[in-house]
């Protein structure tokens, strides 16, 4: 394997090198077409208790960017990580712990080099609140609301707590670009490296120690 020793508590779903192998494949046709790699995405479910093993994360796709675009020729533009669905994981409604986390998370991903984190979903209006301080605070973080109901039609509370915060993050933030780490979805599976709406699985049992890839191409329509 490229890196046998990913890090500490963590496993592949794939390999690294298969997914450099995809990479072979669509190297020419990629290059003719004036395609670059948008983003590699590491989807993690962590844990509050060790969330120093994201520095070893971060440092490891970093590498993997690097490696990818020897092989590739293509340029990489960002790496980016997306965690699980916020209630799953985050102490909401206690600001101060929260605080306490993700200026811990902020660091480490300052010293990793990842500048794209994706906090996962709020699915409530307290998520929703809480969004308000930390997407000013924090430029790094990403997030999203989902809206969807039961009937298959948006909640309107949800609905209209998006448009708030919307407008919060476009008034608090320099040039509004707050708002572009922020957008309500439905239907967004785990695992797709759409951003701000990208997440990550819940944790499972064993299932927590899995990271799964994403690479996103620009001008992906343009060859197959």
């Amino acid at each position: 394997a490229l890196f046998p020793s990913f890090c500490k508590g963590y496993r592949l779903l794939r390999s690294f090198d298969a997914c450099a192998q995809v990479s072979d494949t669509m190297e020419k046709d990629a290059e003719d077409a004036g395609v670059k790699i948008r983003c590699i995405t590491a989807f993690v479910a962590p844990q509050l208790e060790s969330l120093g093993t994201l520095a070893e994360l971060g440092g490891t796709l970093s590498s993997f960017a690097e490696h990818i675009g020897r092989v590739t020729g293509l340029e990489v533009q960002t790496t980016r990580v997306a965690l699980p669905p916020l209630a799953s994981w985050l102490p909401i409604g206690d600001q101060t712990a929260l605080r306490l986390i993700l200026e811990e998370m902020d660091e480490i991903f300052e010293g990793a080099g990842i500048t794209f984190v994706s906090l996962g979903p709020a699915t409530t209006p307290a998520g929703a609140e809480m969004l308000k301080e930390f997407l000013v605070r924090f430029p790094r973080f990403s997030a999203s609301l989902q809206i969807g109901s039961d009937s298959g039609l948006p909640d309107p509370v949800l609905l209209q707590c998006g448009g708030e915060l919307a407008v919060h993050l476009a008034q608090q933030t320099d040039g509004a670009l707050g708002a572009f780490r922020f957008c309500t979805s439905t239907n967004v599976k785990p695992c797709t490296p759409f951003f701000p709406a990208a997440y990550a699985p819940e944790a499972t049992g064993t299932d927590g120690s899995v990271v799964r890839i994403a690479i996103g191409l620009e001008n992906g329509a343009l060859f197959g």
